[in-house]
């Protein structure tokens, strides 16, 4: 079945924002409360201001690693409930040069909020072990 098309326009949008440090883009694309959890770590933002200083958080060790550029791919997509739906994009993140300096999986559950869809869950495993991996864990400088 095909991935609708207004999830792969939300994930490139979501790309677009982290690409363009557009914290605040990024942070509307948010359902609060919001949990990020990566291995044994869960994290919950209660509200847009705490979600959006983590963001910048992250955006700065991106900065650090010479990110320039983000990408999403959406590899599926499933509807459990009318409007609630989990998705797996691969995620590339490349230099200035062009060059890719990491990729990873990542999965998300999003709700549709009237036309739009709003993120609700990140599962960050994926990113969390590929950062790991290239020895620059995440919010490590």
């Amino acid at each position: 079945m095909a991935v609708e098309q207004s999830i792969v326009d939300f994930f490139h949008l979501y790309a677009s924002r982290f690409s363009s440090g557009d914290v605040a883009g990024i942070t509307a694309l948010w359902r609060f409360p919001a949990l990020i959890t990566a291995g044994a770590r869960s994290v919950a933002f209660e509200d847009e201001e705490s979600f959006a200083k983590n963001t910048v958080a992250l955006c700065n060790f991106y900065d650090g690693q010479g990110v320039t550029r983000a990408e999403k791919t959406v590899l599926s997509a499933d509807e459990h409930y009318p409007g609630v739906t989990t998705a797996r994009t691969g995620d590339r993140l490349y230099g200035s040069d062009g060059s890719l300096i990491i990729e990873w999986e990542h999965v998300y559950l999003l709700r549709r909020e009237g036309s739009h869809w709003k993120t609700m869950v990140a599962v960050a495993d994926g990113e969390a072990t590929a950062w790991e991996a290239r020895g620059t864990p995440l919010g490590s400088q």
